[in-house]
C-alpha cells in the first residue's frame, strides 16, 4: 500500500490525515536511522514516504491555504536531494524487468546476454562512483532526517478549515482533475515529461482513494488496485526512459542500438496498457466523482450510526 492507514470514519478527517502525515514522516526517519546496512534502501524508502506526504498534502490544499505551497515544496526538495542516489538501482531493476518481458516479445528486438552484461557493467561503474563517498551519502540522509523532523514539528501549528469530507473533497477533486488533464496531454504528446507528470497525479489519486476505502470497501479497494497497477505501469515506462537517457551518456558500444530498440518496443506496449486503464479510471468528470464519493461518505456515516 502507498500509505499505511485508512480513514476510520470515527475521528475528524483533518485529525486523521495529520495522523497519517506523522506516520509517513516517522517511517522515513526510521528508515534513515536503520540505514547502516543498506543506505540505498533507506534512500528509496525516504523518497517513497515523501511522495506519500505530498499526496496527503494535496488533499488538504484548500484547508491549508498559503501553507500548502511551502509544505509541498519542502518535501519535494527533501526527496529531490536524494534522487541521484536512487536512479542507478532503479535502472538496474528496469533492466531486469525488460529482460523478463522478452520471452513474450512478438518483435525481434531481443537483448543478447552480452548486451545485458555490458549494460550491467556500465550501471555498476556508475553506482560505485556514487557510493564511493559514503560520507556524502550519510550527509544527504542526515540532512533529509533534519528536514523531516522540522516538518513534523510544524504539524502541530496547522489550523485547518472545514471538517468531514469537505475538508478534503476539494483537494481530491482537484488532484483527480489534474490527473485526467495530464492523461489527455500525454495521449496527445507522449513525451517523457508528460507521462511522468501523469504518473505523479495517478499515484496521488491512488493515495486518496486508498484513504477512503472504508466508505465502500468492495468498490474502493477494487478501484485502488487498478490505480496502483496503472501507477506501476507508468513507473516502469518512466524507469525505461531514464535507462535510455543513461545509455545516451554511456561509452560507445555496438550493444546500444539493440538495447534502445528493445526499450522503445517495451515502452510502446506499456503505454498502450496505460491508455486503456486510464480511459476507464478517469472517464468520470471531476465534479461527478466528488459528488459520488460524498454520497458514499454520507451513506457510510449512516451505517456507522446504525
Amino acid at each position: 500500500m502507498i500509505v499505511s492507514c485508512q480513514l476510520t470514519l470515527q475521528r475528524p478527517v483533518a485529525i486523521e490525515i495529520k495522523r497519517a502525515l506523522r506516520s509517513q514522516i516517522d517511517k522515513a526517519v526510521a528508515a534513515i536511522d536503520n540505514s547502516e546496512n543498506c543506505s540505498q534502501e533507506a534512500v528509496h524508502r525516504v523518497r517513497k514516504h515523501c511522495k506519500n506526504i505530498r499526496a496527503l498534502l494535496c488533499l488538504l490544499a484548500p484547508s491549508l491555504g498559503k501553507r500548502f505551497k511551502h509544505e509541498n515544496i519542502w518535501y519535494q526538495d527533501t526527496a529531490a536531494a536524494l534522487s541521484h542516489l536512487r536512479d542507478v538501482d532503479a535502472m538496474g531493476e528496469s533492466l531486469d524487468k525488460l529482460l523478463a518481458a522478452q520471452p513474450g516479445n512478438p518483435d525481434k528486438t531481443i537483448i543478447s546476454e552480452d548486451a545485458a552484461s555490458w549494460l550491467r557493467q556500465q550501471l555498476l561503474a556508475r553506482k560505485n562512483h556514487i557510493i564511493r563517498d559514503q560520507d556524502a551519502v550519510d550527509n544527504a540522509l542526515g540532512l533529509a532526517k533534519a528536514r523531516l523532523q522540522t516538518g513534523r514539528q510544524r504539524l502541530s501549528k496547522w489550523r485547518l478549515k472545514g471538517d468531514g469530507l469537505n475538508a478534503m473533497s476539494c483537494g481530491l477533486e482537484k488532484t483527480y482533475g489534474q490527473a485526467r488533464t495530464r492523461m489527455k496531454l500525454a495521449e496527445t504528446d507522449p513525451s517523457d515529461q508528460h507521462l511522468h507528470n501523469w504518473r505523479k497525479r495517478v499515484k496521488e489519486h491512488y493515495c486518496h482513494i486508498f484513504l477512503l476505502t472504508r466508505i465502500w470497501p468492495a468498490v474502493m479497494a477494487s478501484v485502488g488496485d487498478e490505480l496502483k497497477r496503472l501507477g506501476e505501469v507508468l513507473g516502469d515506462d518512466h524507469d525505461l526512459a531514464v535507462l535510455a537517457d543513461f545509455l545516451a551518456t554511456a561509452e560507445d558500444s555496438d550493444h546500444k542500438t539493440s538495447i534502445l530498440s528493445a526499450i522503445a518496443t517495451r515502452r510502446r506496449s506499456l503505454q498502450g496498457i496505460a491508455w486503456l486503464m486510464g480511459g476507464r479510471l478517469f472517464a468520470e468528470k471531476p465534479g461527478a466523482l466528488r459528488k459520488r464519493l460524498e454520497l458514499y461518505w454520507r451513506v457510510s456515516q449512516g451505517q456507522r450510526q446504525v
